[in-house]
């Protein structure tokens, strides 16, 4: 080893600088990419079997709800009606649940299937007494509760009296959740070993709140208590006014509250029929380009939000509400939607189906194309998607996930009545949503005329606490003003543990013909022919500006390695001159 060589180890005069500067630029070139920001745990171990009984052996809108739940912590489910389940079902499976939604005889083959599963079982609902490892639990009869209280003792009461299974637990098992009545507290969720109950059938309201904090305990998730939230600024069209929206963001802005911005491309008026686009109205479009520059992110709300002769954000959209059923026929196609008692026979409203899914898919598909491409031709960039008053067929949803990675708001788990809507506690991805990440709405909104609006949003967020991660959010109409979004997002601040969503900072993925969207842990990305020309140059500029900054500060840091290495050799010299003048 040469002199200098042993003059660094021996001497330790490597300077710290050196090595500073080697960070700095490794991190320069080799820049840190963080993980995307994630708000349920990614339970990867977890493999999950429902097997199911319901009226026609289908999954059914309740089967649904249970699958908001459990794809929090898995999206390795299998949904399969108990009739049906065999041996090679249960290969790999590490939690096992059983919904009985109906009463009946389970086979005989399912019983001993379960009985000789060795991973975590789950029971909910009926059927629970033919089952072997559960002789712990009797219930074969139903009480009524008014209130549900968790072991720590934190109770919620119910907005009118309930049924749950009247259950009577022999030792050792645990009492995780109760009923409670005038006459006393009931089991709701009981516990043994690796064996758990849950004395209810219909997961509605606040029982799935109260189901879903228990799952934390069947999946032995240790969660923080944090409060994922939301506000969501809705309706946002073309006609919306700038000035209010401008006073709206300023104020968010202010207050440092990432948000969403619900927008809808297209205002057509029913009178008229004249549509007005955003191109119509740069206003609007520079008020919402100010939102998404800071803090806030945009959200396709439909494209019209409006079907037929109803009025932009106040009609349906992706669903026929007039015929209650999914989208049929063009707007000014015949009203009246036949149903299978129009037909003659089965063959005909079979081929009738077929021709109605086509006309939806095509109808569907070609909205939210226009959409997209439409904002991103603004230098708008939507992130999500959320269907006009949450309403939309299950097929509709599927087509919705070939384009938005993400889905916000509340879901209509139901083909045949939109009335059957249903919201998740807590962020999840359903099976249902072919893959879609869920941000819910449960709070609700501030109705124009409703002078306690806040008040209502808040107790329904109190609710939400009872899941130590269930997630507080809502919406609010910009056209309504200031004061009361003030008060809003006051009292939304002083929930204990609140974390806000900034949905720039999740992964989201939108597609669209000549677009394609990204967000993340690495920022906002746009690839698209259809940018606006400034968004262009912008791009453009970005990346000669990123190029040419990397380039110089390469140079200029090599610059200072050198002199700094210079520097050093100099000294080793001096020092080699000053030992050869000893000898």
């Amino acid at each position: 080893m040469s002199l200098l060589g042993r003059l660094f180890i021996r001497k330790n005069i490597v300077p710290p600088v050196v090595i500073a500067i080697v960070l700095l630029f490794s991190c320069i070139l080799f820049p840190f990419t963080g993980k995307a920001v994630s708000f349920a745990p990614e339970n990867k171990k977890a493999h999950i079997l429902v097997a199911y009984s319901t009226k026609d052996g289908k999954v059914n809108e309740k089967v649904r709800m249970l699958d908001m739940l459990l794809s929090h912590f898995s999206t390795h489910i299998v949904f399969k009606s108990a009739n049906d389940v065999k041996q090679n079902d249960l290969s790999g499976i590490t939690h096992l649940f059983y919904y009985g939604a109906v009463q009946t005889k389970l086979p005989q083959s399912f019983r001993t299937l379960g009985n000789n599963f060795k991973g975590s079982y789950t029971v909910i609902g009926a059927n629970v007494g033919q089952l072997k490892d559960f002789d712990f639990v009797d219930a074969t009869s139903q009480i009524p509760v008014n209130a549900l209280m968790l072991s720590n003792g934190r109770q919620r009461s119910l907005p009118e009296t309930e049924l749950i299974y009247n259950t009577h637990v022999d030792p050792p098992a645990k009492i995780l959740i109760k009923g409670v009545n005038t006459n006393g507290d009931h089991p709701l969720l009981v516990a043994k070993g690796s064996r758990y109950y849950f004395a209810r059938s219909d997961l509605d309201d606040l029982f799935s709140l109260f189901l879903a904090e228990g799952l934390h305990h069947i999946f032995n998730e240790k969660t923080l208590a944090v409060h994922p939230a939301y506000l969501r600024l809705e309706d946002v069209h073309p006609m919306a006014d700038p000035k209010k929206l401008m006073a709206v963001a300023k104020f968010l802005e202010k207050k440092h509250i990432p948000y969403m911005v619900a927008v809808i491309p297209v205002f057509k008026d029913p009178k008229t029929h004249k549509e007005y686009h955003y191109s119509d109205a740069p206003k609007v479009v520079k008020a919402l380009k100010y939102m998404q520059e800071n803090g806030g992110s945009i959200v396709m709300h439909g494209y019209t939000h409006q079907y037929r002769d109803s009025e932009t954000g106040e009609g349906f959209e992706f669903w026929d509400v007039k015929n209650n059923a999914p989208i049929s026929g063009d707007a000014g196609a015949n009203e009246k939607t036949p149903n299978q008692q129009t037909f003659n026979n089965a063959k005909s409203y079979k081929l009738f189906l077929q021709k109605q899914k086509r006309f939806e898919g095509h109808y569907i598909n070609q909205k939210l194309t226009k959409g997209i491409q439409e904002l991103t031709a603004q230098g708008l960039y939507p992130l999500a998607f959320e269907a006009p008053h949450y309403t939309m067929s299950l097929e509709g949803y599927n087509i919705v996930s070939h384009y938005f990675s993400t889905y916000v708001g509340q879901i209509q788990t139901s083909n045949k009545d939109w009335h059957v809507m249903r919201t998740a506690p807590f962020v999840t991805r359903p099976s249902f949503l072919n893959g879609m990440l869920l941000l819910p709405e449960t709070i609700g909104y501030v109705p124009e005329k409703e002078k306690n609006g806040v008040e209502m949003m808040m107790k329904n967020a109190s609710g939400q606490l009872i899941v130590k991660d269930g997630i507080v959010a809502g919406f609010y109409h910009p056209y309504l003003g200031i004061d009361r979004l003030k008060k809003l997002v006051n009292q939304m601040a002083k929930i204990p543990d609140i974390k806000w969503i900034d949905l720039k900072k999740l992964d989201n993925k939108v597609l669209a013909a000549n677009v394609t969207i990204t967000s993340g842990s690495n920022g906002l990305h746009v690839q698209s022919t259809l940018l606006p020309h400034g968004d262009q140059l912008k791009s453009l500029g970005d990346k000669l500006q990123k190029a040419t900054l990397l380039v110089v500060l390469t140079l200029v840091g090599l610059g200072i390695v050198l002199f700094i290495f210079g520097m050093v050799r100099n000294k080793v010299l001096d020092r080699e001159k000053e030992l050869h003048g000893r000898v």
